[in-house]
């Protein structure tokens, strides 16, 4: 590999071999001592790239695309640098898919925007809802995050639901990371403190209630630990869960 004059998997990637038959899979098995002109390939390229989206309104640090979610014809693009409601208080923009072409529809702000608060930090789609993370809201006095539902109303969207931490703890960041699918929403709180343990970490699950999300349980690490930072990402497949912390996944 890497140009040792042996073709394979790495002087394919480096541009020096090709997928001849442009079948999608690499042909360093039978690459010949000079590679055909065609261009190197790993299965997918810039020929598959159908849309992309900058930010209309570039700023520094906007951090545009710091979280995505995408079902059907609603895709979601989490700015949560945005200032335009207060430094950092975030954004959400939604585009919309007419053939293959994704078109901006509206834009999202917190309910009650506040500097630093990062609204967009996280996203995710159930069927007509829209879930945003903010992680560095406030509530009561203390910084513990927030998430807020949004559900479509003719050809824009409202606020229906503003979720916030069930079992709070002072830096929860709940809403740094989220997940939905088929009425299941897994909320991650990595700062959580269960048994007063610092940002030992938790994700709290919900289950759909029409246009709302009712809490059910709340996960943790079987042995939770400082600093593990449970709930760092989520994912979900029908009703299995994974979550993550330092050096292990749970499902």
């Amino acid at each position: 590999c890497d140009g040792n004059g042996s073709k394979d998997v790495l002087d394919v990637a480096f541009g020096a071999g090709s997928d001849r038959d442009r079948d999608g899979r690499l042909d360093q098995c039978t690459l010949s001592a000079t590679p055909c002109g065609n261009p190197a390939s790993t299965g997918l390229s810039t020929e598959a790239l159908v849309s992309s989206r900058r930010n209309p309104t570039p700023v520094k640090l906007d951090c545009f695309g710091s979280s995505v979610a995408c079902t059907g014809d609603i895709a979601v693009i989490g700015v949560q640098g945005d200032d335009q409601r207060g430094n950092f208080a975030g954004r959400v923009d939604v585009l919309e898919r007419t053939g293959d072409i994704w078109i901006p529809t509206a834009t999202l702000f917190s309910p009650a925007p506040a500097a630093g608060a990062v609204f967009g930090s996280s996203v995710a789609i159930d069927r007509n809802l829209i879930v945003v993370g903010e992680y560095a809201a406030t509530v009561g006095g203390v910084v513990t995050g927030r998430a807020h539902v949004f559900k479509r109303v003719g050809s824009s969207w409202a606020v229906a639901q503003t979720i916030d931490c069930p079992m709070p703890t002072s830096g929860d960041l709940f809403g740094d990371r989220m997940v939905a699918r088929d009425g299941l929403l897994v909320v991650g709180a990595r700062g959580n403190r269960p048994n007063g343990l610092a940002s030992a970490g938790a994700a709290f699950i919900f289950r759909r209630n029409g246009d709302r999300f009712d809490f059910v349980q709340r996960l943790t690490a079987p042995v939770p630990q400082a600093q593990a930072l449970y709930g760092f990402e989520l994912a979900i497949d029908g009703e299995r869960i994974a979550v993550s912390k330092v050096g292990r996944a749970h499902v």
